[in-house]
């Protein structure tokens, strides 16, 4: 094994498979090498009149079954280019004529992590958060009610602007006191209520 003749510090066998020397890793000839203007156009001129192998190709590329199974035996054993090395950006403060071009960029444009106004994350995590509570009605259900859990377990069904008037927590326990003290208050409230409909359907 030797040393990658461009630097880069990494090794590669010195013959290939045809008993050849070899100097650079594929694709590292050229690395770290500043061209003269005279070979960068004799470059430029010997692409002059050729079609460019993609022109005319536009958005997904269809390949044979032969040209994928060619792909993925290539890629086979190798790691990203990029694991475990450091971006090249990090770290590095955007300046301000940088951050007003990337908001201008995305003005009138709606995020792909955001649903009905609210991140997929969040969403997603106040999905599991629910999955994790019991169910367990104490009072019953009617329209314009909505579910409020006085612990993890037990529901109370309440008016909905009641559930969303102080901001509450069931995990952390912020301002469920307050809040629970309203669910209950709203159960007697419910019970009052059934018991005069009770004796007034009595009475007729």
């Amino acid at each position: 094994m030797i040393l990658c003749g461009c630097g880069c510090g990494k090794q590669r066998a010195e013959f290939d498979s045809s008993g050849r020397s070899r100097k650079y890793i594929h694709g590292h000839y050229n690395r770290g090498k500043c061209f003269s203007e005279k070979h960068v156009q004799k470059m430029s001129d010997a692409h002059v009149g050729k079609i460019p192998w993609n022109k005319g190709l536009v958005g997904v590329q269809i390949f044979s079954n032969e040209t994928k199974e060619k792909m993925k035996n290539s890629h086979l054993g190798k790691t990203s280019g990029m694991k475990g090395k450091v971006p090249w950006n990090k770290g590095v403060p955007q300046t301000e004529e940088h951050k007003r071009i990337n908001s201008e960029s995305h003005k009138g444009q709606i995020p792909w992590n955001w649903k009905g106004g609210k991140k997929l994350k969040y969403i997603r995590n106040a999905n599991k958060r629910k999955r994790e509570l019991g169910f367990n009605p104490i009072n019953e259900y009617y329209p314009n009610l909505e579910g409020h859990h006085i612990n993890k377990i037990d529901v109370i069904f309440v008016p909905i602007n009641w559930n969303h008037m102080v901001p509450h927590n069931i995990y952390t326990g912020k301002n469920m006191d307050v809040v629970n003290s309203y669910a209950f208050f709203f159960i007697v409230q419910q019970n009052i209520q059934n018991l005069n409909s009770y004796f007034s359907e009595m009475k007729g």
